[in-house]
């Protein structure tokens, strides 16, 4: 039960269950004809190719909307009352979202685990909205002049419909981000998304962060093909920790077509993105660090080289490792001017120096830097 001080209406979409649901959903719009409109389908409009969001947002007259999907519940009765005044004091915000617990859903239908799913922000932008996805849909109120009413075609391959909405409704202004737990939701193991590999939603991620490029113009777009770097990344790092080569070979045609030049970001996210996952998963372990980046070398270099454009930044590299070759000790400040210097260096490179700056790109990152850097260091002057 929600407490309001507005009127609300509830749209119920039943697409042509095969149990009782339909019957339930019409016996409740009788007891409450003021309250409760039903949309009840005789044949099952999803199997048809039929997107469901479309026809339900066609017939909802509010100024406002929120969603709750079939298994999603709200728990905290003054929930849509808390984000309606929000979004009334603040004209700035598109809409309004919240904490929600994540519950794991076994086959049988027992909970099998659940976490608090938060953001560190009391907004939400379209930064954030690039590369991860912070907002729950059962936790949104949304402006309805903000919310797409149907997403455009290329985004029909996508493995979901959510996040592309809210970075298009973004583009407008931030989200508004409450810390209180207000609902729940289930994630069933036959989901759509949670089904998925971490190969397969790293790969659905890169996918999305190609698309949305192409719907952004100006610092947008900037910003967008930055973030794209860094989904590309995650997903070459996901495909070659499963050795997934089908994979593998459509990242590489994803890597030559993307439009690297409009900012040097990207580079810098797609490596950085590689290296940070490296250093976590062997953070204990140089040697095992040490294979792990010559694996994934080698696995890319069987596929394509990324051509380089910053040739004066590996000239310097050479002088510059020779330099270094006899004082390893980095002071903490330089780890990032390094990361950048070796990431740059990474992309132009060819050969053995372009090879180098690759790894020690890598090894900027971790608590074994230091070890890592001098490990490669003697092996290079051997």
């Amino acid at each position: 039960m929600q407490t309001t001080t507005f009127p609300v209406e509830i749209l119920i979409h039943d697409d042509a269950s095969k149990d009782s649901t339909g019957q339930i959903v019409a016996e409740y719009a009788q007891r409450h004809p003021k309250l409760i409109r039903p949309i009840l389908q005789s044949t099952n409009q999803y199997s048809q190719g039929q997107k469901i969001f479309p026809i339900v947002f066609s017939m909802a007259r509010g100024n406002l909307l929120a969603m709750c999907e079939g298994d999603d519940v709200w728990t905290d009765p003054m929930k849509l009352q808390r984000q309606v005044e929000c979004l009334q004091g603040h004209i700035n915000y598109v809409g309004s979202c919240h904490a929600a617990v994540y519950q794991q859903i076994d086959v049988d239908g027992s909970v099998t685990g659940d976490f608090v799913k938060r953001f560190s922000s009391d907004e939400i932008t379209l930064s954030d909205l690039l590369c991860s996805n912070p907002i729950t849909t059962c936790s949104v109120v949304i402006r309805r002049e903000y919310m797409p009413h149907e997403l455009p075609a290329d985004f029909d391959a996508l493995k979901f419909g959510d996040l592309p909405r809210w970075a298009l409704a973004a583009v407008h202004g931030p989200f508004a981000f409450d810390s209180r737990v207000m609902s729940t939701y289930r994630q069933h193991p036959a989901g759509m998304w949670s089904r998925l590999s971490d190969a397969a939603a790293a790969r659905a991620m890169a996918d999305y962060g190609l698309l949305i490029t192409g719907h952004l113009s100006g610092s947008n777009r900037i910003m967008s093909v930055a973030a794209g770097g860094r989904l590309l990344g995650d997903a070459v790092f996901q495909a070659c920790r499963a050795n997934d080569q089908e994979l593998l070979c459509g990242l590489v045609g994803d890597l030559s077509g993307y439009p690297w030049n409009e900012t040097q970001a990207a580079y810098i996210n797609f490596i950085s993105s590689i290296g940070e996952k490296l250093a976590l998963m062997c953070a204990d372990d140089t040697r095992k660090l040490t294979d792990a980046v010559s694996d994934l070398l080698n696995k890319l270099a069987e596929h394509s080289e990324l051509s380089g454009q910053f040739d004066s930044a590996t000239r310097f590299l050479s002088s510059y490792v020779l330099k270094r070759q006899g004082d390893h000790s980095f002071e903490r400040g330089k780890f990032r001017e390094a990361r950048n210097l070796y990431t740059r260096a990474a992309i132009s490179g060819t050969g053995k120096n372009r090879k180098l700056a690759l790894i020690l790109a890598f090894a900027t990152y971790g608590g074994r830097a230091a070890l890592f850097l001098r490990e490669w260091a003697r092996s290079f002057r051997r």
